[in-house]
């Protein structure tokens, strides 16, 4: 690292003359005589290519100065990274690749890996700081002095020469071996010769570990001494042994004691204490506990405390709530019985659909009591189905239907990866590598439209099959039923088979997401480590989450042992801190954002927020049970559209049929709403003789599959209106200097 101060660089170049000076003097001892050019060249190749490297480095170095040049200021950095562990210099394989040295036959030593250290000059707690970051070894703050002289000493870690002209700073290299094995060295030895000692250990008395054999050995000896440790380290938000229960987590108890004849255990009942606190600070926790330990219980008492759901509250005024709760289906009505006998002046109830989920939320505003509204996780997410969109060629091929070409898939083949053509194998279940074209990145499955006849069908849990190649699956399946169906398919692949299960059918947690934001006050999760992946049930859950002000998760396997088990769940909940201690959601991709797949589900999700972006209120009215729906877009552009025709109607004369401004935005209106679905129509109401505020409507049945083109029509119709209105402005204003003309002559 080089940081000048200066305009001109004699200095520097009087450095790199006697740079050079050393590296030949050292590396060229010995030197031999060129067979055709008769000079002196090393007998070291690689010596050679290392003082080249030097040399261009020190030139491109002076170039980086002279460009970076300032009055007054140059500067320049140099980043030396971390060496790779390898086990082979690959400067010198002569094409022995099996890592055995040729003349002895032993197994040759793996090559250290290099650590590259910058610290302050002179500054050995961050250099030791710096060396404990490198390594696995434990290092602790007691060994500093020991562990860097030895360190040193051994050449383990060397000083590096460093030519600042400004910033004082020392540069060390770390040399380590596999399992950081020299390290390790370093600290058995200073044990056993008691230069260094485990702070607590006396070298006169045991150590404390003569009767430990077993984990349980080791609790019953050191027990105590963990839980100080764990108490100091980690201070807890109730302890019962000196803090007593809130009166709110008493009256819940007293009211469980009359309705189901048990009150809660004193661990259940620290531990609701433990989550209302933290809801009080915070809007999330968790509850982890073993099954059969109540954390239904547990965890609807914490929320009815927290938010004052027992009969004194809500005498003295305390506001109603509406909670959600998300479980497995199994166990939907246990909660509404659970919080029946845990909660007084609540009502819940199990919702299966939209419908009904707004027939409560009417309820619960016409009403004075709490409601939870409790489903299940499948039909919170339970949507549409897809199916592959692919279309085969008469190659036989299987192409993109946006971009036509063929759609390739990964094979390997004894550690070689290659791409082919893809069969329909490739398609059978919906994954990261078919969601998209390589091509042009369009989504490769689309929605399933029920009554429709497509070229594919789903047999139970086998997967897709494409009709015309039935056939090929006979041999990959031995379950009856399977075969059965496959067989009806050989015999008749052009027939009408149905797909069992394909529904249109808007997503209850997105509906949830877009109608209620702000009026969801608990949510209660139940089985929370079944959301921890990337999943539709796991976007449900942050949908929910997002728009829910406190939030109880509850499991008894929060972790599956590996620290990746728990990103995503993390990510959803508390993404703040993720993102603070440096976990990226977009970098833990292999590829980085460029590998993010956005399937079918995140873009009819976009297509449904940007539609409610376009006007400035929108409004959709979705009626399950013919699965018709509407939407009722206004806006100031269409108010001032009325307006000004209207004006441009009574001061020309004409009528709203002869108006060739309400021509052309019908025009503009058709041309902005021809999708390329089908079973829609749209109207519009523009005529200032209409009750209300003028309105834009589109009407779409159950089949309707375009509402991804919607938002782009929208885009187009709302520039529609705001050119005619400035048309319609400027025709307004030659009226009025017509009308002046004529006045001043007559």
């Amino acid at each position: 690292m080089i940081i000048g101060q200066k305009t001109e660089y004699p200095h520097v170049a009087k450095y790199q003359w006697r740079r050079r000076k050393t590296i030949h003097k050292n590396y060229h001892n010995g030197a031999v005589t060129h067979e055709k050019r008769g000079e002196q060249v090393s007998p070291f190749p690689s010596k050679s290519a290392e003082i080249a490297a030097n040399i261009l480095l020190e030139v491109a170095l002076q170039q980086t100065l002279e460009r970076l040049a300032m009055p007054g200021l140059a500067t320049a950095t140099l980043m030396i990274q971390d060496e790779a562990l390898s086990v082979k210099s690959t400067d010198e394989n002569d094409g022995d690749d099996d890592g055995v040295d040729a003349a002895s036959g032993a197994p040759e030593a793996p090559k250290p890996r290099k650590c590259y250290i910058f610290c302050p000059a002179r500054d050995r707690d961050s250099l030791f700081a710096e060396v404990d970051r490198k390594t696995a070894a434990p290092l602790l703050p007691e060994f500093q002095d020991y562990v860097l002289d030895a360190l040193i000493s051994r050449k383990i870690l060397r000083r590096m020469k460093v030519f600042a002209l400004h910033e004082k700073l020392d540069a060390w290299v770390l040399e380590l071996l596999p399992d950081d094995k020299n390290v390790v060295d370093v600290l058995e030895q200073g044990l056993k010769e008691g230069k260094i000692m485990i702070p607590g250990a006396a070298a006169d008395k045991p150590d404390g570990f003569d009767g430990v054999t077993s984990v349980t050995s080791y609790l019953n000896t050191f027990g105590v001494d963990v839980a100080e440790r764990i108490r100091n380290q980690f201070i807890p938000l109730f302890d019962p042994a000196t803090e007593p229960l809130s009166e709110e987590i008493l009256t819940i108890n007293d009211y469980i004691q009359q309705q189901a004849g048990y009150s809660l255990y004193d661990a259940q009942l620290a531990v609701a204490e433990t989550v209302k606190r933290q809801l009080d600070r915070r809007n999330a926790a968790f509850i982890v506990a073993e099954c059969g330990t109540g954390k239904t219980k547990i965890g609807s008492t914490a929320l009815g405390a927290l938010h004052g759901l027992v009969a004194a509250q809500r005498r003295r005024g305390a506001p109603k709530t509406f909670n959600l709760v998300m479980c497995p289906s199994h166990v939907t009505r246990k909660w509404v019985r659970e919080i029946g006998e845990t909660l007084p002046g609540t009502y819940a109830m199990v919702v299966r659909n939209i419908t009904e989920f707004d027939r409560l939320y009417a309820m619960y505003e016409a009403g004075d009591k709490s409601v939870f509204a409790v489903f299940s996780k499948e039909r919170a997410r339970d949507g549409y189905m897809r199916y592959p969109a692919v279309t085969l060629n008469r190659s036989g091929y299987f192409t993109c239907p946006d971009c036509g070409k063929p759609v390739l898939q990964e094979r390997s083949d004894d550690g070689i990866q290659y791409l082919e053509y893809a069969d329909q194998s490739f398609f059978q279940k919906e994954h990261r590598r078919n969601h998209v074209c390589r091509e042009c990145g369009s989504a490769l499955w689309a929605p399933v439209v029920p009554g429709r006849n497509i070229p594919w069908t789903k047999v139970t849990d086998f997967g897709w099959v494409y009709k015309e190649q039935a056939a090929q699956c006979l041999s990959k399946t031995k379950n009856n039923a399977v075969l059965h169906k496959l067989e009806q398919l050989c015999a008749d692949p052009h027939g009408s088979f149905p797909v069992a299960g394909a529904v249109r059918r808007f997503p209850l947690s997105t509906y949830i997401k877009k109608k209620y934001r702000g009026r969801i006050d608990g949510f209660l999760c139940d089985e929370l480590h079944e959301y921890n992946n990337k999943s539709g049930q796991g976007d449900a859950m942050a949908e929910l989450f997002g728009v829910s002000k406190q939030f109880v998760g509850m499991t008894a396997t929060l972790i599956n042992g590996y620290s990746s088990g728990i990103f995503h769940l993390l990510y959803r909940v508390v993404p703040g801190l993720m993102k603070k201690d440096g976990k990226s959601l977009v970098d833990k991709l292999p590829g980085g954002f460029r590998a993010l797949t956005l399937d079918v589900d995140y873009y009819i999700e976009l297509a449904y927020n940007a539609i409610d972006t376009v006007f400035e209120n929108t409004c959709e009215y979705y009626n399950e049970e013919n699965g018709e729906g509407v939407y009722v877009f206004c806006d100031p552009v269409i108010d001032s559209f009325c307006q000004l025709c209207l004006q441009y109607e009574q001061r020309s004369h004409l009528t709203e049929e002869e108006n060739p401004y309400r021509k052309e935005m019908e025009a503009v209106i058709c041309s902005g709403f021809g999708l390329c679905g089908y079973n829609y129509y749209c109207d519009w109401r523009l005529s200032a003789n209409d009750r209300g505020r003028r309105r834009l409507l589109f009407f779409y049945g159950e089949e309707f599959c375009g509402l991804d083109e919607l938002p782009e029509g929208l885009i187009e119709i709302w520039d529609g209106f705001q050119r005619l209105n400035l048309e319609l402005e400027k025709a307004l204003s030659g009226l009025t200097k017509q009308s002046a003309t004529e006045k001043e002559a007559a």
